[in-house]
Parts: structure tokens; sequence; C-alpha cells
């Protein structure tokens, strides 16, 4: 994780214009320091009870929230804050990714219905909410984040704390390579922040994200990337296209991140293309070298010059093998890409510098 994309997300996210209006009789925004507050519409379903995570984040607030968890658990937590701390705040964020799973941004309203009688049980209902500042921080610690555009904002981070917030933002799953194009998101009059929001791993609820394919120094080298998240795979699946020097095979395809629940693969599916015109071969032997990396199993198969250029030119591709039905529906595990013109200049310029 580098320091500039500390620096461009949490500098350069704008405030944008808000979501939802809070209702005139809702009581004002809290600013004091945060609470934990559980709440709930009153209904009996999934996300009908929630955590009201509201205020301004200070020092004791990792502790407040270990005492909160310690008695009520962690269901989805909604916050509303303008910020606060920032070493205190991913301090939290640490703490919501070791406890909890969901959070939101949102605001938590009483629920007000005249027909009802005035002694029904009180119920809360949320409204659009901000997340500001150091907040930003503690909401990256869910791993199942939902957030729309106009709920985050911007705030300042002090120098000295810049190369924590770096290595926390790695810690916590973004990634590295989105720099560049977020850089270039924020140049835009009238960015789509929601689709940005879920394509930079920020938003990830209930959906699958990928990153874009880019391309990274390696050793003396290059490769080309692209990972695929969901709220359960972290730290992600990840494709990655490279060649070595001096080697005869064009190049080559490694896949990382699964998990079959046997031993390492003997075998791996290729295929490239779709519907009737789709080629598949199974790759084993000298061209499928497997073994176990820094985020669990991964496997590498040898690309013939056809396979290399299909690839390049735009053909969908994956890469498959066998797993326990247990681990993986329909037992098998794979993933799949197709280069985009963007992620196809990421990997020309990976295959223009070989290992």
């Amino acid at each position: 994780m580098t320091r500039s994309w500390a620096r461009i997300l949490w500098l350069a996210v704008p405030a944008l214009v808000a979501g939802q209006a809070i209702a005139a009789g809702a009581p004002p925004r809290a600013t004091g320091p945060m609470t934990f507050v559980s709440a709930s519409n009153g209904g009996n379903c999934i996300g009908c009870e929630w955590t009201a995570a509201e205020g301004t984040i200070t020092a004791a607030t990792p502790a407040a929230f270990d005492a909160y968890v310690a008695e009520n658990g962690c269901p989805t937590l909604h916050f509303d804050s303008p910020g606060g701390d920032p070493a205190a705040a991913m301090a939290l964020g640490r703490k919501i990714r070791e406890h909890c799973v969901d959070v939101e941004v949102g605001r938590t309203v009483p629920y007000e219905d005249p027909t009802l009688p005035t002694d029904s049980p009180k119920v809360e209902d949320t409204a659009s909410g901000r997340c500001e500042g150091a907040c930003v921080l503690a909401f990256l610690g869910g791993r199942s984040r939902t957030v729309e555009a106009g709920e985050l904002a911007s705030g300042g981070v002090p120098e000295s704390l810049r190369p924590q917030v770096a290595s926390y933002l790695s810690d916590m799953g973004l990634e590295p390579t989105a720099v560049s194009y977020l850089a270039e998101l924020m140049s835009r009059p009238n960015p789509s922040w929601v689709g940005m929001l879920e394509q930079l791993g920020i938003a990830n609820a209930g959906t699958e994200t990928r990153t874009l394919w880019r391309d990274q120094t390696e050793g003396q080298g290059m490769v080309a990337t692209m990972t695929r998240h969901t709220p359960t795979n972290d730290p992600g699946e990840t494709l990655t296209l490279f060649c070595r020097r001096g080697d005869q095979t064009p190049a080559y395809l490694a896949y990382s991140g699964f998990d079959t629940g046997t031993e390492l693969p003997d075998t791996a599916t290729l295929q490239i293309g779709d519907g009737a015109a789709a080629a598949s071969r199974d790759v084993t032997g000298p061209d499928l070298e497997s073994r176990d990396g820094p985020d669990g199993p991964e496997v590498t198969v040898a690309l013939s010059q056809a396979e290399r250029d299909a690839i390049l030119a735009g053909q969908p591709f994956s890469l498959s093998m066998d797993a326990l039905p247990t681990v993986a529906p329909g037992g098998i595990v794979g993933l799949d890409s197709t280069l985009t013109e963007a992620d196809r200049k990421a990997v020309q310029q990976a295959l223009a510098h070989c290992l």
C-alpha cells in the first residue's frame, strides 16, 4: 500500500450532495463522543435490528465498543459521525473487523406514525447519514460495507499518521493499484460515485467486486493482476498474467486465493472464448505449477502463443479446478475475466517486462 493511496482516499473524497433528507422533527445530529446504541424497527427479520454508532470518535471509543460488543454482540453497524481521532478510528476499525460483518452509513431516527397508538413500543427508522473524516477509516473495518454516493466526506489526517493509515488500508483489503484510477476519477466534473465506490472496494455489500487489471513491479520485471472480492473471501482471489525472461513460453496465467478443501491441485482447466466457440483444455504435468503461496494455494499454467493472443484480443478466459462440494458450489472453484481496452494496456505493459 502506498502513501499516495492513503492521501488520495483521505483527502480527495469530496463532500458530495447529501442523500435522503432527515425529517424536520428528528433530534439534532449527535456530535458528542460516539455512542453505541441498540436499535430496532420492531420487525422480526434480518436487518430489523442494528447498532447505531453515532457521534465523534475519541480515544475512548474503541474501549466503549468493546464494552458494547461484550454485552450485545455486533449486529449491523449504522454509522453517522462527523469524524474525530484518526488513530482511534483505525483501532475501532480493527475491532469491527474482528467482531462484526456488516456496516452501513445511516442515521437512526425515531419512527413517527401518527396513526399508531401513543402507548405503542418505541421503534426506530434509518435515514441517509454521513460518515466524515476519521469515520471513513472506522467504516472500512466492516467486511461487508454499504454506502451511497454523498454519504462519505473528506477529512484531515496528521502527516505523522499517514504511514499508519496506508498500512491500515492495506490490512483492510483495499487495492493500492486503485490509486491512479481514483486520482483520474477525482478530476471528472460529475463522477458516478456509487459505481466507483463499489469498484474500488469501499462499498462491497452483497456484491462481488473486481479490481481493474493493473500492472505492478515485481522483482526485475512486472506482472498484471486482477482480484475478485466478496464479503467472505478476504483478501480475495487473484488472476495474474506475466512472462519469464529467457523462457520460450509466451505467457503464464496464475490463480491464487482459492480454496478447494483438498490438497494442492494437479490439474486445472483453462477455457478461452465462450459459447460454441469456447476452447477448453485440461492443464497438467510440466505446464502446471502448484504451490502454497502467502494467500493460500496458487496454480500457474503455461499459455501458448494462440492462447496469449486470444486473451489480449478480448476473448473471455477462465481457470478452474475441482473442489469439495462442501467448499464450492458444484464442486468447482474458478475465476474468469475479459480484458477491456484499459485492462489490455496494463497486461501488455507487464508482458513487455518479463520477470
